[in-house]
């Protein structure tokens, strides 16, 4: 089974003062067919969201589906969108869990507005 992967769209970009930059970013992911990569989706680095130096904070919209979706910034130049479920197994409350490789994501676009400079 294929890795699901993921198609950024930037919808609008700006400048917040002097250095820091803004990018509203669409990204479509998914197919009910293709696998989650262990560890997130690849989105690419953040380059692709006219980030040069450095990404300070990133907001998702949430989509309520029932999953809650982040953008995992640490490796600045492969950037990953992660999914996250709840910790169903009946037994207690838990946090939430990110999607097992085994799950395949249907078609979803997540928006995202992303801060750096």
């Amino acid at each position: 089974m294929a890795d699901v992967t993921a198609t950024v769209t930037i919808v609008d970009r700006d400048f917040l003062g002097v250095a820091n930059k803004i990018t509203l970013a669409s990204i479509a992911f998914g197919n009910g067919t293709n696998t989650y990569p262990s560890g997130g989706i690849p989105i690419g680095g953040k380059e692709q969201f006219g980030i040069n130096k450095q990404i300070k904070a990133v907001f998702v919209d949430q989509p309520i589906n029932g999953y809650v979706y982040k953008i995992d910034y640490s490796d600045q130049s492969a950037l990953k969108l992660r999914i996250y479920q709840g910790d169903n197994d009946g037994a207690s409350d838990g946090p939430l869990v990110e999607l097992p490789t085994s799950a395949a994501p249907a078609a979803t676009v997540v928006k995202a507005m992303i801060i750096g400079v």
